[in-house]
């Protein structure tokens, strides 16, 4: 992959992530949603955003959301990035933001005990009975 792919890849990031924070009018983007990082295809024609949602209950529908306001979103790429051509856009499920959240989960110590974490308030000593 060239500097400039990898240029283009970042320009089409912020440019889609400066579209999600000014806001959609489509009502299934909400919450927080953020594009973790983009594919661009080697002959430049397909960008493949990978999105993460919070609360991730919300991802389905967000997803669902974008792929509506698609050809909104790719004519704002088109207007703020200047590029001859502008990609298509597909929208997929960052796996990493999701693991991370799934590891955030786990460890949080105010979980409930049965699902891996710590009762608020247990010491270590009432963990060894």
């Amino acid at each position: 992959m060239t500097r400039r792919h990898e240029q283009l890849e970042e320009v089409i990031r912020r440019t889609l992530q400066e579209s999600l924070r000014k806001g959609i009018a489509d009502p299934r983007v909400r919450g927080i949603v953020s594009v973790g990082h983009v594919r661009l295809a080697p002959d430049m024609a397909d960008a493949t955003a990978f999105v993460s949602a919070y609360p991730t209950e919300n991802l389905d529908l967000v997803l669902h959301g974008l792929k509506s306001a698609t050809p909104h979103l790719r004519r704002e790429l088109a207007r703020r990035a200047n590029l001859r051509r502008t990609p298509r856009l597909w929208f997929k499920k960052d796996a990493g933001a999701a693991a991370a959240a799934e590891v955030t989960r786990r460890l949080d110590p105010n979980n409930d005990p049965h699902e891996g974490g710590r009762q608020h308030g247990q010491d270590e000593e009432n963990l060894s009975d």
